[in-house]
């Protein structure tokens, strides 16, 4: 026979505030009662509901009762319908039209199984993992590793070969870096729209889209090469921004959905991504490279648009779906910036960009300047920081997850701080240690230091945004959240990897590259000297929020002791 707690549920007040249920009192004898209640198997529980989100707690012993506490999630499709409530082994329909009536007094009672309780029924057999994933998880995350691979193969297989062709054809530098910088500028536009409609439009449409747009796009740069010069530099910035566009569309999307499926371990999981995308950046100018040499101008386009199909029809099988709804309200991403969390954030993500963007337009530059270097030494050199980054996200990306109150942003600017001070090094710093020229291993270690910490200062970035959209509660759904986290997210990186050729170029321009880095280290370290002042103020100046009750169905309270 299953036994079953009994579960007491108190109606609010018709005004929708939450009704004073008064102290809590218990005499010598009612204890006892209630102790023997339950060791018999029977206890009775308050509940308290906030949202979508139902909790409930033991009245009694902590002891002896601390392994009892449970969570629950029920659905609330519509006003009047309380939907279930779902625990591991059981699910219970409830019909609680009554025990919401605003206009009575009223308290109902059902029943949920104790934890620990003698049954006769078979418990529910746990679902089967997959290196720690079930299999749901499993193929959203191998939906990510398709999409991370395919995507970066894509921006960065034509880095070494488009440039020479597009001079061949009679573009001037700065026109190839328009074409370039489209990637960016179209990857915004996609990252806003995203960010604030993901929910209506539907996650896992965003995420097919976004790769068909991008497949798409390289089959028109496919066939550039047999046009004439202006309808080549037209298209080609149209190709390229498809191609961001298509790009930030499926990652706004993936991310909001590796927040809401993997949750507590959602940084890790991205730490894993990014690891994922150096791998892909590192075989992307290889793959171009190959097969633009072999097979021509047209080949590493029709090759990689092919494979984005294909991988397009598997991430359609692995994706849970995920159906539109219309009534979510837009909200635009930039409503986070309402945060001082969410502002730090986001400089974060555009100062670390800016930096990495940097570097891949000018370091090859300063390299051959200062050591002669050929330029596959120096593709060599550049991979370097790519590699330490990729190995490291993941192990930042844990530490935010197990420890959320951490110091990585502090830690990962600091470090890149030292690194541009080190990389050039500094002119200052030369004058002050008599160091007349940069060595290769200051400069190689200089650069693992760089790939290393930009782990560190990325990964707390989700968290923190994520943390600023439920403080404000700009929308109801986490769903929508997330996506408004992504899109934010998209835009700060877009921005970042927009500035750095821009910005660097007129700096170096000016100061010289030495000096240029040293500079933005310094951005660096005035980002952790304003990280660390918010942490400080919002400790001795911010007072917890309480928030009160201010819906239909908002919240019951049962009767509770004094605190």
């Amino acid at each position: 026979m299953q036994q079953y707690v009994l579960v007491s549920l108190a109606s609010m007040s018709g005004n929708g505030s939450v009704r004073n249920h008064g102290n809590y009192h218990e005499n010598e004898g009612e204890s006892i009662e209630r102790r023997e209640r339950l060791k018999s198997g029977r206890q009775s529980i308050p509940f308290y509901r906030r949202h979508s989100s139902v909790s409930y707690s033991f009245q009694g012993d902590p002891n002896s009762l601390s392994n009892y506490s449970r969570s629950y999630k029920p659905e609330f499709p519509k006003v009047g319908d309380y939907g279930s409530i779902q625990t591991s082994s059981h699910q219970h329909g409830t019909d609680l039209e009554e025990v919401f009536d605003d206009e009575a007094d009223s308290v109902a009672e059902f029943t949920l199984p104790v934890q620990g309780a003698n049954t006769d029924e078979k418990p529910v057999s746990t679902e089967k993992l997959y290196f720690g994933f079930t299999v749901r998880k499993l193929k959203v995350f191998l939906s990510l590793v398709l999409l991370s691979i395919t995507e970066i193969l894509g921006y960065s297989a034509i880095a070494t070969f488009f440039p020479v062709v597009a001079a061949d054809k009679g573009l001037s530098p700065g026109q190839i870096g328009l074409v370039f910088a489209s990637y960016s500028i179209a990857g915004i536009v996609a990252a806003l729209i995203a960010g604030s409609l993901l929910v209506k439009i539907g996650t896992k449409f965003c995420v097919l889209a976004g790769m068909f747009f991008n497949a798409g796009a390289l089959i028109c740069f496919g066939f550039l090469d047999q046009t004439a010069l202006l309808p080549f530099y037209a298209l080609s910035i149209a190709s390229r921004g498809l191609m961001g566009f298509g790009c930030n569309l499926a990652y706004t999307a993936m991310y909001a959905i590796i927040f809401q499926e993997f949750e507590d371990r959602s940084i890790t999981v991205v730490g894993m991504s990014e690891t994922l995308v150096s791998i892909g950046g590192m075989m992307g100018p290889l793959v171009g490279g190959a097969l633009y040499q072999y097979g021509g101008y047209a080949t590493p386009f029709i090759v990689l648009s092919s494979l984005q199909f294909v991988l397009m029809v598997v991430c359609w099988y692995l994706l849970p779906y995920s159906p539109a709804d219309s009534n979510v309200a837009t909200v635009s991403p930039f409503q986070l910036l309402k945060h001082s969390s969410a502002v730090i954030a986001t400089l974060d993500i555009i100062i670390m960009f800016t930096l990495s963007s940097f570097f891949a337009s000018n370091l090859d530059t300063f390299l051959n300047d200062e050591f002669n270097m050929s330029p596959v030494i120096v593709g060599v050199t550049m991979l370097i920081g790519s590699l330490c980054y990729g190995i490291t996200s993941p192990i930042w990306g844990y530490i935010a997850d197990r420890w959320k109150k951490n110091f990585l942003m502090e830690i990962g600017t600091l470090g890149e701080f030292v690194a541009m001070v080190l990389i050039g090094p500094a002119l200052l710093l030369k004058s002050w240690f008599g160091i007349e020229k940069q060595t290769l291993p200051l400069l190689y270690a200089a650069i693992c230091v760089k790939g290393s910490f930009t782990g560190a200062a990325l990964m707390p970035t989700f968290t923190d945004m994520v943390d600023a959209a439920s403080e404000l509660k700009v929308q109801e759904s986490l769903l929508a959240q997330y996506g408004m986290v992504s899109g934010l997210w998209n835009t700060a990186f877009s921005l970042g990897d927009i500035s750095g050729p821009l910005l660097g170029g007129l700096l170096v321009g000016k100061f010289g590259f030495e000096n240029t880095a040293a500079i933005l280290g310094l951005c660096c370290l005035g980002l952790m000297v304003i990280k660390i002042s918010e942490r400080i103020i919002r400790r001795c100046c911010c007072k917890p929020t309480i928030v009160e009750a201010s819906s239909e169905y908002e919240s019951l309270l049962p009767n509770t002791p004094d605190v």
